[in-house]
């Protein structure tokens, strides 16, 4: 995914960088900015994420990169543990 697929997917959502950054558990907007701006790499399990949340595609935990700030929430909403509505 590029930065501009990313931020592309941010404004989708609507969300500031600063949501994004809550939404995803990295520290803060600031980290949003540099994937955005092609500064620092976009982590894998934040690109796996903002994958799904745009195209309503959900990735099997097998395919799920391993480790970065968006795999817990991944895995907990792709498992069957998280609350029904």
């Amino acid at each position: 995914m590029t930065p501009q697929d990313f931020r592309a997917g941010r404004k989708q959502l609507g969300l500031s960088q600063n949501a994004l950054a809550k939404l995803f558990r990295v520290s803060h907007g600031r980290t949003v900015r540099r994937w955005e701006c092609g500064e620092r790499d976009i982590d894998r399990a934040a690109q796996d994420l903002m994958q799904w949340l745009v195209t309503g595609h959900r990735p099997a935990i097998k395919d799920l990169a391993v480790g970065g700030p968006a795999r817990v929430l991944i895995e907990w909403l792709v498992s069957d543990k998280r609350p029904k509505p």
